[in-house]
């Protein structure tokens, strides 16, 4: 819980390795699609909250 993120489902129980096969990295981002105050910010990473399935393309991506 963070005090400026609503969650609709447990993080955990979300099976991200089954949903999501083909993606190495999924980051919690900035906003709601339905504010626009919040486009300008599209695709910015924030909070602590991340999937990652580690191999040669994510440890890449977090040595640089």
């Amino acid at each position: 819980m963070q005090q400026d993120t609503l969650w609709v489902e447990n993080f955990e129980s979300m099976n991200l390795e089954d949903r999501y096969p083909n993606d190495n990295l999924i980051f919690d981002t900035v906003g709601n699609d339905q504010i626009t105050e919040y486009k300008r910010m599209h695709g910015w990473i924030c909070g602590s909250t991340f999937f990652v399935r580690g191999n040669a393309a994510t440890h890449q991506f977090f040595m640089q």
